[in-house]
């Protein structure tokens, strides 16, 4: 692969496995995309879905990151078809090539380039301030500013194999759709969810955290949950009903765009909760508890 400057975001292997199958043939591989605001999609050939020129060049015309991102879309590829797609068990090997994938998905998309440059901003608003204080230009606001450039690139680099060594430690879950509905995609596919954190808006979820899960879509038909204490492994049936919660929560974590098989959606993916009743009565305790704290913390002030 020599000079590859138009960069895929979320790569063809990924997509390919969302293509509306129900579109002329002579249309090549199409999926559906869908604006997350206004839920309007259109049908774009895989080739030219979801890409960005030099999204991951470093410099000018340094394609390093971009190579080594298709070799593992490429060893995933072979893992997916041969032993997936077939709900079959993972040699150490496969289970290692499958990891880098999914750990290169969380790290490569814009919304983790958007977090990485937030951090570089926030340094560099607290240089402008020494700058406006003191009336002295700062060497290293330029330094920032180089280093920004590359820096969710360099990031890819360095936090790629360490997420693989902490997925290789986590117990893995195949949920495999039992009936017709299907899974679908963002432009975010991997993401984490905690629990224990919906009622906690301050904190966001980690890999290192005990009820901590990451889900991404894999397929239509089968998606991946990687935890620490659901003792859960191997390949599970997923009913209609579970699929839908899957997917509602695929568009709920995608950044600008989620992606469809179809050219048609479903209202149940657009709630910002769940419909199980064991869930609704679990936001109404913790309603009921923080309105009696809160208005036993003023009667205490008063």
């Amino acid at each position: 692969m020599s000079n590859p400057i138009d960069q895929h975001i979320i790569p063809k292997c990924h997509l390919k496995n969302f293509v509306d199958h129900n579109l002329p043939k002579n249309k090549g591989k199409r999926v559906w995309v869908f604006d997350k605001k206004d839920k309007i999609g259109r049908d774009q050939h895989i080739r030219s879905t979801l890409t960005s020129e030099h999204f991951y060049t470093v410099g000018d015309d340094d394609f390093s990151v971009e190579t080594s991102l298709q070799q593992i879309e490429d060893k995933y590829s072979k893992v997916f078809y041969s032993k997936i797609k077939h709900k079959l068990p993972l040699s150490t090997e496969e289970h290692l090539y499958f990891c880098a994938f999914v750990a290169s998905m969380l790290q490569r998309t814009v919304s983790q380039k958007e977090n990485v440059e937030h951090m570089f901003d926030q340094i560099l608003e607290r240089l402008d301030e020494f700058e406006g204080e003191t009336g002295k230009v700062s060497k290293a606001k330029r330094e920032w500013l180089e280093k920004k450039k590359d820096a969710h690139s360099f990031s890819i680099i360095e936090m790629v194999p360490e997420m693989t060594k902490i997925l290789m430690e986590m117990n893995i879950a195949f949920m495999c759709s039992q009936s017709k509905t299907c899974f679908i995609t963002s432009d975010t596919p991997a993401f984490l969810f905690n629990s224990r954190l919906q009622f906690s808006p301050m904190h966001s979820p980690g890999l290192g955290q005990k009820h901590v899960e990451l889900r991404m879509p894999l397929s239509t038909e089968i998606s991946v949950c990687f935890s620490w204490i659901n003792n859960v492994r191997g390949y599970l049936g997923f009913s209609k009903n579970e699929v839908d919660d899957w997917n509602r929560m695929t568009y709920g974590h995608s950044h600008k765009y989620f992606i469809v098989n179809s050219r048609n959606t479903k209202k149940v993916w657009f709630n910002r909760m769940p419909t199980d009743p064991l869930f609704i009565g679990r936001v109404l305790k913790h309603k009921v508890l923080s309105w009696y704290r809160r208005r036993k913390y003023v009667s205490r002030n008063r």
